[in-house]
């Protein structure tokens, strides 16, 4: 290998042009490799929409804390419709939040559970088995051992338990499931 080196060196000593047009030819295409990924980076960032400020956690949050969080540059496409528009600190947090994540107005907010709740309605908060990808807005129905289908939406999603709102007639019905420990929750068209 090394005679091939040496083989080499000489034969580029003879012929500068060559070993400089090669140069050339590895930088131009290392800077057109560059600069193609630059473009591609920034076509699929814009593909995503404009980008908007949010408020996150900037630490993990128990109920209670007063709240740390950092405005941050996300595509829309990714945002919330209740996100806060305005820095959240010091307020009380009112679930669980993690760092990083998008704070909410429900988040923060003690009367933005009550807001999701329509007049004639009251709010259970249960901890269904097994968790689903639950949603606040999410038509759900609430199944109970003696067979009664009871209607909702939720109003609050926390790390292990959803709040409910179901009408008042049937909240009892609910109670005693939630009593029994069998309450199972199950998503359901929006238009019931």
């Amino acid at each position: 290998m090394s005679a091939l080196a040496a083989r080499l060196r000489a034969w580029s000593a003879r012929h500068p042009r060559v070993y400089w047009v090669a140069v050339t030819a590895v930088v131009l295409w290392s800077v057109g490799t560059w600069w193609n990924l630059d473009a591609d980076a920034h076509r699929r960032r814009a593909s995503w929409g404009e980008s908007v400020e949010v408020w996150v956690a900037s630490a993990d949050h128990a109920i209670g804390d007063p709240m740390r969080a950092e405005a941050l540059l996300v595509p829309r496409a990714v945002v919330p419709g209740d996100s806060v528009t305005s820095s959240p600190d010091g307020r009380p947090a009112q679930r669980v939040l993690h760092r990083g994540e998008i704070v909410l107005g429900i988040d923060v907010d003690p009367a933005a559970v009550a807001s999701g709740i329509r007049p004639g309605d009251v709010a259970l908060t249960v901890r269904p088995d097994p968790a689903g990808p639950y949603a606040v807005g999410d038509a759900v129905v609430v199944l109970s051992p003696d067979g009664a289908a009871i209607d909702g939406h939720v109003v609050a999603v926390g790390d292990e338990d959803i709040t409910i709102a179901v009408p008042l007639d049937q909240a009892a019905t609910m109670a005693r499931a939630m009593l029994d420990g069998s309450v199972v929750v199950a998503l359901a068209a929006a238009d019931r």
